[in-house]
């Protein structure tokens, strides 16, 4: 190969790979859309519209095979615009079209952007309430929105005919009884065409006098019709009854119930439940009067009257128990109260007595003497009231000293009887003499002789003489000689 030749074919094999970079390039850039091959819209094998059709000749948006758009800008729905319908959607996406070659996108009266044959001054859906959906055919709502006066009182629909409650209400009668469409008095005429009525907004179908109470009619506007024998009227209300309020009522009945009655009722002048002042009950009990004077029943007891709300009790009491207080003092004298309960005049009472229990100075005594270092004493029991008893102090009085011999014994000053003996008991060789006392008298006895030879010897058994003892003093002695054997 000469030099020119591979020349020109290193230039075709550079050319080629550019070609090829160029076309890879593109596939990468698009690889979801055969347009962007330079393949025209209308023969890319793709629906480019989005109207379920492919290319030429299928969808008729294609001209021929060369066409680049499968959109016809003279079809509505095949144009790619939302044309003058309400609903905010494009070509087959519109339920308006039934089909590519479809040139009206509207659905119907609620999708046309018109405010229809109704009375609301609404388009279309979903502003129009007589719309379900852009679809419907029909704005209007119900009877209060078709322009017809359909209960033929010479209104029509809403707001004008008094019936209608809004543009959806499906009736234009009311609840009133000119616009209910009953024959409510019952004189074959109904509504607007009764004589009763002035306007579809009458609640009466009936004139007064008529026997009929209804509609505006009331007890105060029409007696004949609304007030029945036996009945009163209370602002515009019939009641059975005769009264409205206390002042139909002649005192000291009230109104209860529409009726005057006079309810049951007591009053007590003493307040209450109080025995010990005389009261009255007085008061109604079933529209009779009654009157209870308090009374004794006997000296201990009384019969109460008295109030339980507006209703009368009765009940038997006793006054109270009588009593003595505990015991107090005044001054040396013990006293109790006395409480005395009695029943007097239809009321109990109470009298309370000073009673005088003791003297405590009648109490005042000596008690018994007794001895004391030899002197004779008695207590003195001075009585006084220490807080309602007799109490006493003890007092020991000086009542004799005992001078001696005496010597103070069982409580008195006495001379013992006492016994000395000079020699000292039965000596008989010694003249003795005896001396002391007995039974509080002195006494002195000297041994003596009876005779030559017999002696007569006194001696002390303790403190008693003993009887006088006869001795022989020939039995020892010689004889007796100045009262001693010698």
């Amino acid at each position: 190969m000469n030099k020119k030749a591979k020349n020109t074919l290193i230039l075709g094999l550079i050319v080629v790979v550019m070609i090829s970079v160029l076309v890879v390039g593109v596939v990468m850039a698009k690889p979801s859309s055969n347009a962007g091959r330079g393949l025209a819209a209308c023969k890319d094998g793709s629906d480019n519209d989005g109207d379920g059709l492919i290319d030429w000749p299928e969808d008729p948006g294609c001209q021929n095979k060369n066409d680049k758009t499968e959109t016809d800008p003279d079809v509505e729905c095949d144009d790619g615009v939302d044309n003058a319908d309400s609903d905010s959607l494009v070509d087959y996406n519109d339920p308006g079209c039934s089909g590519p070659t479809d040139d009206d996108e509207i659905d119907g009266q609620c999708d046309d952007g018109v405010d229809n044959t109704d009375a609301d001054s609404l388009v279309d859906f979903p502003n129009d309430l007589g719309c379900s959906s852009y679809s419907d055919n029909d704005e209007i709502d119900g009877q209060c929105d078709d322009t017809i006066d359909n209960d033929g009182d010479n209104y029509t629909d809403y707001p004008n005919d008094p019936g209608c409650t809004s543009y959806s209400d499906t009736s234009e009668l009311g609840t009133v009884e000119c616009d209910d469409g009953i024959d409510n008095d019952g004189d074959n005429a109904t509504d607007y065409n009764d004589a009763g009525c002035t306007n579809p907004s009458d609640n009466d179908e009936s004139n007064c006098g008529d026997s009929v109470c209804e509609g505006g009619e009331n007890c105060d506007s029409c007696a004949a019709d609304c007030l029945n024998v036996g009945q009163v009227c209370c602002n515009g209300t019939a009641y059975d009854g005769d009264c409205c309020d206390n002042n139909d009522c002649t005192f000291p009945a009230v109104c209860v119930s529409h009726n005057c009655q006079i309810p049951d009722s007591c009053n007590d002048s003493d307040g209450g439940n109080f025995p010990f002042i005389f009261g009255t009950t007085s008061g109604y009990f079933d529209e009779i009067f009654y009157s209870n004077d308090d009374y004794c029943v006997d000296l201990g007891n009384i019969m109460e009257y008295f109030c339980s709300g507006n209703y009368e009790q009765s009940q038997q009491q006793s006054c109270g128990t009588d009593f003595f207080s505990d015991p107090f003092c005044l001054g040396d004298l013990v006293y109790k109260n006395y409480t005395d309960y009695f029943c007097s005049g239809g009321e109990c009472d109470v009298n309370v007595t000073l009673e005088l229990q003791e003297n405590c100075d009648d109490n005042d005594s000596y008690g018994s003497n007794y001895c004391f270092n030899d002197s004779v004493y008695r207590d003195y029991y001075n009585y006084y009231c220490n807080y309602g008893y007799c109490n006493f102090t003890t007092t020991p009085e000086l009542v004799e000293t005992c001078e001696s011999p005496e010597e103070c014994i069982g409580g008195e000053c006495v001379i013992p009887d006492s016994c000395n003996d000079t020699d000292w008991g039965f000596d008989f060789t010694t003249q003795g003499t005896i001396s002391g006392y007995m039974n509080q008298t002195p006494y002195n006895d000297t041994d003596y002789c009876l005779n030559s030879t017999h002696l007569m010897e006194y001696y002390c058994i303790g403190d008693n003489p003993g009887d006088p003892y006869e001795w022989d003093c020939s039995m020892n002695q010689t004889g007796c000689v100045n009262g001693a054997c010698v």
